[in-house]
């Protein structure tokens, strides 16, 4: 999986509580992430998803830039 930015974070929505693992963003604009629930399944949403659903709960250490 080739990735323009990589992010390295979670993610949540805690109304429906889910948990994201947010890998980063492809060259089409897409936002790569997968269900912090074992099955390691990659799925893509809009970044406008992203930030209307989800609030960033943890960072990689080495990401403390975005």
């Amino acid at each position: 999986m080739r990735l323009r930015k990589v992010y390295n974070c979670l993610f949540e929505n805690e109304a429906e509580q889910e948990l994201l693992y947010v890998h980063g963003e492809d060259f089409d604009g897409n936002i790569i992430y997968e269900y912090c629930d074992g099955t390691f399944q990659l799925h893509k949403m809009t970044k406008y998803q992203l930030t209307e659903k989800y609030s960033r709960v943890w960072i990689s250490p080495s990401k403390e830039d975005l």
